[in-house]
């Protein structure tokens, strides 16, 4: 009876020994199950991350090319201008020319003034002006962003952001014109009725 006791607890353990082993065995592949399955949940979230990012980037990119932009130097002179503004500025190129001489002469003290404050602030400025930029009999209305472009710690450039608001500005100016020129019209009108009173006495 001793002899069969042990031999049903050898079995026994065996038995709990090999349940035990088939368990953590099992235990093992589920939790490397889990841990591919959120591997590969992360690895496609961070390409759907970079993806949206990329085509972000890209749109703003292409946002940012089409807006008329130039950059002049410390002095003024202009170190760079894309396309879009030399085809509203009437220029087939502007290296080396000088911002102000195609500002209005008016107009310099108020460009002057935030440039100024764009160096010192580091701190870029939005919806500067109206400042009228002159080429020939061309006469622009435009409002600027201008951006500080750093380096060594120091301002050496500033790119400014071009919104030309003429037509805008125009269009507001004809406006203003038609209700004088409808009341000068009436002034005008004769009274026919009057000149008749006035013979008939």
């Amino acid at each position: 009876m001793p002899f069969l006791l042990t031999q049903d607890k050898k079995i026994a353990i065996a038995v709990v020994s090999i349940f035990l082993i088939s368990f953590s065995v099992m235990a093992f592949f589920l939790k490397a199950g889990q841990e591919a399955s959120l591997l590969d949940a992360s690895t496609i979230h961070a390409t759907e991350t970079d993806s949206h990012q990329n085509q972000d980037s890209e749109t703003k990119a292409e946002e940012t090319s089409e807006i008329p932009y130039f950059n002049i130097s410390s002095e003024g002179k202009f170190t760079l201008a894309n396309d879009e503004f030399l085809e509203i500025i009437g220029m087939h190129k502007l290296d080396g020319e000088s911002l102000y001489d195609f500002v209005h002469i008016n107009d310099l003290t108020k460009l002057f003034s935030h440039q100024t404050r764009v160096i010192q602030d580091k701190e870029k400025i939005e919806s500067v002006g109206p400042i009228r930029l002159i080429n020939g009999n061309n006469e622009l209305m435009v409002l600027f962003t201008i951006i500080p472009i750093e380096q060594d710690d120091k301002v050496n450039e500033l790119r400014f952001e071009v919104n030309d608001i003429t037509a805008q500005v125009q269009e507001m100016a004809d406006d203003e014109k038609l209700p004088t020129e409808n009341n000068q019209k009436t002034l005008r009108k004769p009274d026919h009725n009057s000149s008749r009173l006035i013979s008939a006495e």
